[in-house]
C-alpha cells in the first residue's frame, strides 16, 4: 500500500494523560512524511504511546510500543530529509 502525500497544512491533536497537544505539520515540504503520519495515526498507530521524556518549553520524546515487539515499524513511505527546512523554536500548544 502506498501513502497518499499530504501537500498542504493540517493539524494533529494528541490527547495524553497529561493535556493536548495541538501540532501543525507542513506538507508542503514533506509531503510524504505528513501522509504517513496521518495514515499511522488514523489506524491507531500510536495509541497507548509513553511519552518517556518531557522538557518543558522545548521537546518531547516518545517510545513507540510496537517497536518492542518489532522489528520495525508499519511504515509505508520512506523517511525522506528535506535538506532546506531550517530548525526554530516552537511551542506546542
Amino acid at each position: 500500500m502506498d501513502i497518499t502525500p499530504i501537500n498542504h497544512t493540517i493539524t494533529a491533536t494528541i490527547t495524553t494523560s497529561m493535556g493536548v497537544i495541538e501540532l501543525s505539520l507542513d506538507g508542503a515540504k514533506a509531503p510524504l512524511t505528513v501522509g504517513n503520519f496521518a495514515h499511522l495515526a488514523e489506524t491507531g498507530f500510536y495509541n497507548g504511546t509513553t511519552f518517556h521524556r518531557v522538557i518543558p518549553d522545548f521537546m518531547i520524546q516518545a517510545a513507540i510500543r510496537y517497536l518492542k515487539t518489532q522489528p520495525s515499524a508499519p511504515c509505508k513511505a520512506p523517511a525522506v530529509l528535506a535538506t532546506n527546512l531550517k530548525m526554530k523554536l516552537m511551542t506546542v500548544n
